[in-house]
């Protein structure tokens, strides 16, 4: 897990695992495990609940990775 400031974290568009999995219409479980295999990076802004980064996830679709 990353740790982000503050000022990084205004720059770029962060989303919950929740909110990733209805971006991507997929079973919240399944971003879940993807984090947790380093398959989409997570960050934890100011040291709360774990985030993804709404371009780490365009990346890893683009990629044509299956979750």
């Amino acid at each position: 897990m990353r740790s982000v400031d503050r000022h990084t974290s205004e720059a770029e568009s962060y989303l919950t695992l929740r909110q990733a999995a209805q971006a991507l219409n997929v079973p919240y479980f399944k971003i879940q495990r993807a984090a947790r295999l380093g398959i989409v990076p997570v960050y934890r802004l100011l040291n709360s609940r774990p985030y993804v980064k709404r371009s780490d996830l365009e990346r890893v679709m683009s990629g044509n990775c299956s979750l």
